[in-house]
């Protein structure tokens, strides 16, 4: 039998503004501007389109197609007001159905910034730049990986990501995005 290994050396860049760092930036970030829409909730875990793991108390969001662009706010967070408080969430889903505007809470979520029994409420939202996340960055190899076929999952990185690479022999290669 011949065993075939597929060794991967993964670099992840954290750039503000022109600098790369190595830590997680300190500075104030610049304010996003609002959007004001409409809330509903159903039932997450905390899995969902963009692979992370399920958690005990999700406090997550679902966004629709044009605001969870193909994948790429898989892992932002965003800060979510409605009649009765604010809530923060981590975006972990795709809401096909959702128009922009419309976001789709964790029932958790939901709880902290409407009541429940109303099903739709109205909201102001903003993405949060840099926030404090909950450990280091992690990087999961996903199932069905194999020399042939490469699939990385990052996690606690707070920010889009805008790009992964993978050392090949003397070089690296930049990897695709996947909406998952």
């Amino acid at each position: 039998a011949v065993l075939l290994a597929c060794v991967a050396i993964v670099v992840v860049v954290v750039r503000s503004g022109s600098a790369a760092c190595a830590a997680p930036v300190q500075a104030a970030a610049p304010v996003q501007a609002a959007a004001s829409g409409k809330a509903t909730f159903y039932a997450a875990t905390g899995a969902g389109n963009c692979s992370f793991d399920a958690v005990s108390t999700p406090m997550v969001v679902a966004l629709g197609p044009a605001e969870y662009r193909s994948g790429a706010a898989c892992g932002g967070y965003l800060d979510v007001t409605g009649p009765a408080g604010s809530v923060r969430v981590k975006v972990v889903d795709q809401c096909p159905e959702c128009p922009a505007g419309h976001i789709d809470l964790s029932r958790e979520a939901f709880a902290k910034i409407g009541n429940p029994g109303d099903g739709i409420v109205p909201v102001t939202y903003r993405t949060v730049t840099n926030p404090p996340v909950p450990g280091p960055l992690t990087v999961r190899v996903k199932e069905g990986s194999s020399q042939f076929w490469l699939a990385l999952r990052f996690d606690n990185h707070g920010n889009a990501l805008t790009a992964a690479e993978v050392k090949v022999g003397g070089g690296f290669q930049r990897l695709s995005h996947t909406d998952f």
